[in-house]
């Protein structure tokens, strides 16, 4: 019995030790992928036309802006292409009269100097007299670490008044990469 009891023990302590290295090992490999994975920040400010589809605006195109803060997450870092997390929020505008507060998660994939990223954006806001909830769709194209950007997107916004349909094209200017990338020279 005392020697099932040693060697239910001894292989108990192996098993114990044998999973404590592993468990180091595994804490190390997420230490340096952590050290590996580029943070880099969002202030950006996107402008462009807003071609509105249904209904017509009475001007024709509308301005579109966007002021965003935010965060990129780029998994492989500088080492190569891989995936890239953002999250941003911000304010969002259209010349025919909404204000908006935009949340936008987005999911890309490439090299921080060129990716390519869906972003939905959820709308929350007002048109006119009334409360607009809406959602844009964009499929955007990030330059030199998203210093600068060109999204293309569909945008629906309902108010008490109607839906709008719009189809958009921002283009991108992310001043905070500049001084990220300015910060990350050694």
């Amino acid at each position: 019995m005392k020697r099932a009891a040693v060697a239910f023990f001894a292989g108990a302590c192996t098993v114990l030790a044998a999973s404590g290295a592993r468990a180091q090992d595994v804490g190390t490999a997420v230490r340096r992928k952590l050290d590996e994975t580029a943070i880099a920040p969002i202030g950006r400010v996107a402008l462009g036309p807003a071609f509105h589809v249904a209904p017509k605006a009475d001007k024709g195109t509308e301005l579109g802006l966007d002021l965003s803060l935010g965060s990129n997450i780029a998994l492989n870092g500088w080492g190569g292409p891989g995936p890239i997390f953002s999250i941003e929020g911000g304010y969002a505008f259209d010349g025919i009269g909404l204000h908006a507060a935009h949340f936008t998660p987005g999911l890309g994939y490439g090299h921080p100097l060129l990716y390519i990223s869906y972003n939905p954006r959820l709308l929350v806001g007002s048109a006119g007299d009334g409360v607009a909830l809406g959602m844009r769709n964009g499929l955007t194209t990030h330059l030199l670490a998203d210093l600068l950007s060109m999204e293309i997107g569909h945008q629906y916004v309902h108010d008490d008044r109607a839906s709008q349909h719009s189809v958009r094209l921002m283009f991108g200017i992310n001043p905070l990469a500049a001084v990220y990338a300015l910060s990350r020279l050694h």
